[in-house]
């Protein structure tokens, strides 16, 4: 079966399908972007935190030590 429709509108749904492509690649990227940016921030928590009980157990070390 055919259909047959006017050439302007078959030209504007094609813009229109390019444009919602080009928002979503947009999207994605902007996701993929956070994505990457909240992976490094956990990993700059992670070594924080890692000092962190690094410098309280020398703290406890240093503690002992001073009140044996």
């Amino acid at each position: 079966k055919q259909v047959f429709i006017k050439l302007d509108n078959y030209k504007e749904v094609l813009s229109t399908i390019e444009n919602i492509k080009k928002k979503i690649r947009d999207a994605e990227s902007m996701l993929n972007d956070v994505s990457r940016v909240r992976a490094e921030e956990e990993r700059t928590l992670e070594h924080w935190k890692n000092q962190l009980e690094t410098i309280k157990n020398r703290l406890l070390d240093i503690d002992r030590k001073l009140f044996e």
